[in-house]
């Protein structure tokens, strides 16, 4: 390596110096010169022989030339002797990323997540069943055959229940119990007639057969059921079980299908029939929603009547309960604009005169009256309401009972006034209804201001009256209260009476 650099700087070197130096053996001729000087010179002679090698010199005082470019590698050295091992390093950094780390926190978190879903199902399966030391009986609530009850244990990695002591048959008896219903058992005796074994073939160890059994009826009984009545067991078709409870549940069925033909014909009977459409009245009290949630829930509609004999329909089971009745008609989208539940509007009217009016702005559904059968635009939020007719002029009550202020509050809020008649046939209107009820009724009508002197509610005096005898005679009995007979009496307007409106 160093020879081959050396060589290099010689020969890249700045320019040298050279002297011929000749042999130091050799004394000079003396017939020879170093100069001719006879005669025309000649041409040019051969070039003469090469001297011998002279002796090497003394390096020349020139300056050492720039180092020359390195030369081709040499041919390879031979392999050294093994050096002794070095000292032991430093432990390395942990070769792991953080992207490796951040995949194993995720699937950490995965199997936790699983785990705890996997302990709520298993906490499921242990609450419906019943645990007897290692093992934990369950039902399915299904009904099947011998051979699919065994592959749908088998497919849920469980076993078809046989019981190997009387702990674990008490523990199957109390859920065919829950169930009141057979339960097959892995034992059969399909292999040889009599002698019952387990799945894997092994001998039954435990037996609770109930007296007489097994009795291989009709030569056909290879299984075992638990009985749910005492836990005791015994031998069954294979198929059975699953036919018995097909049977029973036919019963039950052609036993709810004579149920309900008979509720049918009663419903019918209540009801009255237009078409295709049973109209049927029920007796409650209910808010317009209440009404149609009601109706849907039944499997029904609210009436909406589309025709004529629709209406007089509604108009004559209203008239039976004396209760004006909701229609499945409303306003609410768009004021003025009535229309189905659907969102169709109303192919058919028969609004009372002067209606519908919108009273307070706030009346947006629609009632039948029971007396004639017209329609008048009512509030969303009240209920189903008692009610009778006289003259056009509807008296209501939902039952409810208050104070004299009480009662004209609550009225205002319905945008109605509390019941005031005006003529006897109003008054036997109001009557007929505070009779149904069996209470007696506030009337509008009150002499607060001056004693003895009755006003209607807009300070018009009363040009009609239907005072008992003797009455009023109260010096503090301001307001005016409706008999079972339908005379008044003046009372004090603190007492609670029968609440009814008018409009």
């Amino acid at each position: 390596m160093y020879l081959l650099q050396l060589s290099t700087a010689l020969v890249v070197g700045t320019s040298l110096m050279c002297v011929v130096v000749s042999e130091a053996s050799s004394p000079p001729e003396t017939n020879t010169c170093s100069v001719v000087s006879c005669g025309i010179p000649g041409l040019p002679g051969r070039d003469g022989r090469d001297g011998t090698k002279g002796e090497k010199g003394d390096q020349g005082v020139g300056l050492k030339g720039h180092q020359g470019s390195p030369g081709k590698a040499g041919p390879p050295g031979l392999l050294g002797i093994q050096g002794p091992p070095g000292e032991k390093g430093q432990k390395g950094e942990t070769a792991a990323t953080d992207a490796t780390q951040n995949e194993v926190t995720a699937l950490e978190n995965k199997l936790q997540a699983l785990q705890a879903e996997f302990n709520k199902y298993k906490n499921v399966v242990l609450l419906q069943g019943l645990t007897v030391r290692q093992k934990t009986f369950f039902s399915t609530r299904r009904q099947d055959t011998f051979a699919n009850g065994r592959a749908l244990c088998a497919k849920a990695e469980a076993a078809l229940a046989c019981p190997k002591n009387a702990a674990e048959n008490a523990a199957l008896h109390e859920l065919t119990k829950r169930d009141a219903k057979l339960a097959f058992l892995d034992i059969t005796d399909i292999q040889t007639e009599g002698r019952f074994v387990y799945a894997n073939g092994a001998p039954v160890s435990y037996t609770n057969w109930k007296e007489g059994e097994p009795n291989d009826a009709h030569r056909s009984e290879d299984c075992v059921t638990v009985l749910a009545e005492n836990g005791q067991w015994n031998d069954l078709h294979c198929t059975d079980a699953f036919q018995k409870q097909l049977d029973a549940l036919e019963n039950k069925f052609q036993a709810l299908q004579a149920q309900f033909n008979i509720c049918k014909k009663a419903v019918l009977l209540q009801g009255l029939r237009v078409g295709q459409k049973t109209f049927i009245s029920t007796p409650q009290h209910e808010t317009f929603t209440n009404g149609r949630a009601q109706c849907v829930k039944a499997g029904g509609t609210l009436a909406s009547p589309k025709n004529v004999s629709e209406n007089s329909v509604l108009r004559e089971l209203a008239g039976k309960a004396s209760m004006f009745a909701f229609i499945d008609l409303t306003d609410i989208q768009t004021e003025g604009r009535f229309v189905y539940s659907n969102g169709v509007p109303v192919s058919y009217t028969n609004w009372k005169g002067g209606e519908p009016n919108n009273v307070n702005g706030i009346e947006d559904c629609v009632i039948i009256s029971p007396e004639n059968g017209q329609w008048n635009d009512f509030l969303l939020g009240q209920m189903f309401l008692n009610s009778t007719e006289a003259r056009g002029k509807i008296f209501v009550t939902n039952g409810a009972e208050g104070n004299y202020q009480v009662s004209r509050d609550t009225c205002s809020h319905l945008g109605l006034q509390i019941a005031s008649p005006r003529n006897d046939e109003e008054n036997k209107a109001v009557h007929k209804l505070a009779e149904k009820f069996g209470k007696k009724a506030f009337l509008g009508m009150n002499d607060q201001k001056t004693e003895g002197v009755f006003k209607h509610l807009n300070g018009n005096r009363m040009e009609y009256s239907k005072w008992a005898p003797k009455e009023p005679h109260g010096k503090d009995e301001d307001c005016i209260e409706i008999y079972m007979d339908g005379n008044w009496n003046d009372i004090s307007c603190s007492v609670n009476r029968l609440i009814m409106c008018e409009f």
